[in-house]
């Protein structure tokens, strides 16, 4: 919101039978009850805050301001303010001429009318202050429930965090896990790879060994046969010899029976 500026209402200092008389031109003023009127005696003050007046004039010389009287012509719209000077004898003070509907002050500077005026601005800024008040309660609840409310928001992060962090090093550990497994299934692999050159290395030593049997036992089955073949050629020879008969009585020698192949 623009704050509204004051202005300054036009005003006559005049020096009359010992008083000053401070006459204040107020135009445009709403209502009579806003006038604020403070009276010292080398100050006189007032303010119409809603018609934005405000003015400060400063007396020459001092004055009785608890002595001093106001009159407002609300026809002339002008506010005369009559103060007796401290050096001038107490005496009645005269008021200036009537013109119109006025409304007199006391002597401490406010009429039955101002003074009822002044209580209604009172209790009217009794209820603003409550109401600010009130305001402010309703606010600072507010402002209590959204800060519980942030509160128990942090909190419920804070133990999703720590789940997840749980989660974290559980995940992490069961890589670690995992990895020593499959480190030890390397291992694992690496040794049955190792046994199975192992035993392809035997098995190759093995067949060269059969080998070796083979051919041994084709060379002993070729030599055995030429040995029977020899044996029955000799008992050919033997018997084609004269004085032998053909029934002889000795019987031929069985021929060995041939070894088995492997």
């Amino acid at each position: 919101l623009v704050e509204r500026s004051m202005r300054s209402p036009q005003h006559e200092l005049t020096e009359e039978n010992g008083c000053y008389r401070v006459r204040i031109s107020l135009p445009e003023l709403k209502r009579a009850a806003e006038i604020q009127l403070n009276l010292a005696p080398l100050q006189l003050h007032l303010i119409a805050e809603e018609s934005r007046y405000e003015l400060c004039v400063t007396l020459p010389d001092p004055v009785r301001d608890q002595e001093g009287k106001a009159k407002f012509d609300k026809k002339a719209r002008v506010l005369t303010v009559t103060l007796p000077l401290e050096s001038s004898p107490a005496s009645s003070i005269t008021s200036p001429a009537n013109h119109g509907s006025t409304e007199a002050l006391d002597q401490d500077g406010t009429s039955d009318s101002w003074k009822q005026q002044q209580a209604t601005a009172a209790y009217k800024q009794l209820d603003e202050a409550r109401t600010a008040r009130e305001v402010a309660e309703a606010k600072c609840t507010a402002a209590l429930e959204q800060a519980a409310s942030a509160a128990r928001e942090v909190a419920e992060k804070e133990a999703s965090l720590q789940a997840a962090a749980k989660k974290v090093t559980d995940c992490r550990a069961a890589e670690a896990e995992a990895l020593a497994q499959a480190r030890t299934a390397t291992a694992r692999l690496s040794q049955a790879e190792a046994e199975a050159a192992a035993l392809q290395e035997t098995l190759t030593a093995s067949q060269g060994f059969a080998a070796v049997a083979r051919d041994a036992t084709s060379q002993a089955e070729g030599a055995l046969a030429a040995a029977v073949a020899a044996e029955r050629q000799a008992q050919q020879q033997v018997a084609a010899l004269p004085g032998k008969s053909s029934n002889s009585s000795e019987k031929p020698t069985p021929a060995a029976p041939a070894p088995a192949a492997p």
